[in-house]
C-alpha cells in the first residue's frame, strides 16, 4: 500500500514523466509548469511551493478566512 502524501499529488503520465499538482486555498487543482524525468524531482516541487505557501501571506489569508468562518459559527450560534 502506498503511503498518502502530506501535500499534492505526483502521477506518472503514459509518456513515463510525472506530473505534479496541488490543490490551493481557492479549492483549484494547480499543476507544475512543467512535467519530470524522475518522481524525486516532482516532490521537490511540490516542496518548494509548500514551503513558498507557508509565507505571510498565504497565513494571513488563511488567518482571515478563520475569522470569517469563526464569526458566521457565532452567529450561527446565537440564533439557536
Amino acid at each position: 500500500m502506498r503511503s498518502r502524501r502530506a501535500f499534492g499529488k505526483v502521477r506518472r503520465l503514459p509518456s513515463g514523466r510525472y506530473q505534479a499538482s496541488y490543490v490551493g486555498l481557492d479549492s483549484q487543482r494547480h499543476y507544475a509548469p512543467d512535467t519530470f524525468e524522475a518522481p524525486g524531482a516532482a516532490d521537490r516541487w511540490l516542496r518548494t511551493v509548500r514551503a513558498q505557501r507557508c509565507g505571510p501571506g498565504e497565513l494571513a489569508e488563511l488567518a482571515d478566512i478563520l475569522a470569517a468562518v469563526s464569526a458566521r459559527l457565532s452567529a450561527l450560534a446565537g440564533e439557536a
